[in-house]
């Protein structure tokens, strides 16, 4: 275990962590305040749920790196096993089965694959310098990324098992993976939203040719992925009719016309624009906000928590959020750039690739230019299993950061 270093410590990285942890309580201390004073609770357990977290980070914080290597395979199969313990024993939770009870303690396995899916990624990478393109090592990342994707997909939950294709992209980027790459994987995937019009389906696939081409690509990858374009595109309407569930469905057609149902499906959104939109710019204060106050707004702790900051401290607290969500990120690219060792960049690269698709999925949800999702804000939204997991992810990113030197 490591001794603390003072002059070493990453305090710029620590400093907006617990900026982004007290934002977190006070929003969740709003959001469940209850009308006759005091505290809720949710925000009892909140505020363990904080003490937990930092306890966890900073034994993160003390472990070496190369443990953490050692174990990389183990945790991310570890996980898995606790993914399917859910299939056998899970707790029904907002129409899925997403839980594990354990001696009267519930926590959420697919929030602990995160930690499985970053580290093992991190070092199948970090064991291939120079492999980068190569087909097992793409098949690599592609078992361990969507493996679990693919087990949390059915429980159902959607929107959490995206999160696992953030840290592959982002270590394969760290890696040297070439944008054309990305872009060639990545058209099929648009081609699911053009399926149902043929037409625009073909411009789609055109227009992606070129700018793949356009990036570098190569001709045998530009086939393959219009080849898996027109077959993605062309299952889609099947997708949309057999695989996806009804509140799925209804996710996205509220995304594309809120007001079709204001008093039903679209009502999470709207309240949401509203809280978000009634705050100015200075907000109307701590526990003042009558979307918070009123109840108006749905599950305001968890998935619409960046709501309530918007609407409490107006644009200037949303503001000051992004802020230190922006330096903390340039921060950590920064270091994880300057780190020569391989496996302890690609592991802060994934950190980060989780961390940004999380913060932007939510937020563009709140505000309505993304579909309702059940992705929550990292370190602010109120969620046990979410927070110590973020914790120890912070205590891995601010020991490479404040290490970088010794690791290099």
């Amino acid at each position: 275990m490591r001794e603390f270093n003072v002059k070493e410590f990453d305090w710029v990285s620590f400093g907006c962590w617990l900026g982004l942890m007290v934002l977190g309580g006070l929003c969740v201390y709003s959001a469940s305040h209850p009308p006759i004073g005091g505290i809720s609770a949710i925000g009892k357990s909140h505020l363990i749920n904080i003490f937990l977290g930092i306890v966890v980070a900073a034994i993160a914080y003390f472990t070496p790196v190369n443990r953490i290597y050692d174990s990389a395979y183990i945790a991310w199969l570890g996980a898995c096993l606790l993914l399917i313990g859910v299939e056998i024993s899970g707790k029904m939770g907002l129409g899925a089965v997403r839980w594990i009870e354990i001696g009267g303690l519930r926590f959420q396995p697919s929030e602990v694959m995160k930690l499985g899916v970053i580290v093992a990624l991190a070092r199948w990478l970090g064991d291939r310098t120079g492999e980068t393109t190569r087909m097992s090592t793409i098949l690599g990342v592609s078992l361990i990324a969507v493996f679990p994707l693919l087990m949390v997909a059915a429980q159902p939950d959607l929107a959490t098992s995206t999160i696992y294709l953030a840290p592959a992209i982002a270590i394969l980027y760290w890696a040297g993976y070439p944008v054309s790459g990305f872009l060639a994987f990545g058209l099929p995937v648009v081609s699911l939203a053009f399926g149902f019009k043929p037409i625009f389906l073909i411009i789609v696939l055109i227009i992606g040719a070129i700018v793949i081409r356009y990036a570098g690509g190569s001709i045998k990858s530009i086939f393959f992925s219009l080849i898996a374009g027109l077959t993605t595109g062309f299952f889609a309407p099947w997708l949309w009719e057999n695989k996806l569930h009804e509140y799925q469905r209804n996710r996205i057609l509220t995304f594309i016309n809120p007001d079709f149902d204001p008093l039903g499906k679209g009502y999470q959104s709207i309240q949401s624009k509203i809280a978000i939109g009634s705050g100015g710019f200075t907000g109307k204060g701590f526990l003042n906000g009558s979307q918070t106050q009123l109840d108006f707004l749905p599950i305001q702790h968890t998935d619409f928590v960046f709501s309530v900051l918007a609407e409490e401290w107006g644009f200037i607290g949303a503001l000051f959020l992004l802020i230190l969500v922006g330096v903390l990120f340039l921060r950590l690219w920064g270091r994880a750039h300057r780190s020569k060792n391989r496996f302890a960049g690609l592991l802060l690269a994934g950190i980060l690739g989780v961390w940004v698709y999380q913060i932007f999925i939510n937020i563009a949800m709140t505000v309505g230019i993304m579909p309702v999702a059940g992705i929550p804000l990292p370190f602010l939204s109120y969620g046990g299993t979410s927070m110590l997991i973020n914790c120890m992810l912070m205590g891995f990113a601010i020991n490479i950061s404040s290490h970088w030197r010794s690791y290099g």
